[in-house]
């Protein structure tokens, strides 16, 4: 993706179940500006060949100036999260909430999500996406790596970052698979199982 970086579809994992995630529903990377700045040829890349519909902002408000796509095109969705342990920290359920109600929704695919990297922030709800989906946890830690063959450093399944939501995760079904546990936190966080499955019923070929 010309001049913005660590993009990806979040699809193309196989499942357990023999399914794989689905493909050109749900794309992940960087953002489009101020601090990387998108060409016109990626804006073309998002707005006509992905065909982008909803841009969701995971950075705080002062890290972004709104939106960067065309807004006929594009629905911008600001929901601004933290990574990994401040999950568990007032108010972040609530903000993690908004952005798996905007994923569940179908009429909102596809939709391209970004924090400044692509890396933690969107590593964290790509993280847990998967793991509703059902992806094996090798493939949630490989996929979360990923990101070091980006710009943005090294990202490990044994860093302290990564550690910790894992442990934030496990309060919510201490004797659950982390699939279970990711469950039990979107659900304590206001999320519905109708949602969820909607989430599901789109994201698993």
């Amino acid at each position: 993706m010309p001049s913005i970086s660590n993009v990806r579809d979040i699809g193309g994992w196989p499942l357990p179940s023999g399914n794989v995630v689905s493909q050109g529903h749900i794309y992940r990377g960087s953002e489009m500006h101020p601090r990387l700045t998108i060409t016109e040829a990626g804006r073309r890349i998002l707005e006509d060949d992905l065909r982008i519909k909803t841009d969701l902002d995971l950075r705080a408000a002062d890290e972004t100036t709104g939106p960067v796509l065309d807004p006929g095109k594009v629905r911008w969705v600001s929901a601004p999260v933290l990574p990994y342990a401040h999950i568990a920290e007032a108010g972040q359920p609530e903000q993690y909430r908004q952005v798996f109600v905007v994923l569940a929704d179908p009429e909102n695919h596809p939709v391209f999500i970004h924090c400044f990297g692509g890396a933690d922030r969107a590593g964290t709800v790509a993280f847990m996406l998967g793991a509703l989906l059902g992806k094996k946890v090798e493939h949630l830690a490989r996929d979360y790596e990923l990101t070091s063959f980006s710009i943005w450093g090294i990202r490990s399944r044994y860093s302290d970052e990564f550690q910790s939501l894992l442990t934030a995760l496990r309060a919510h079904a201490p004797d659950g698979t982390v699939h279970q546990q990711v469950e039990a936190y979107l659900l304590d966080a206001g999320v519905t199982a109708a949602e969820l499955s909607s989430l599901r019923d789109t994201l698993i070929a």
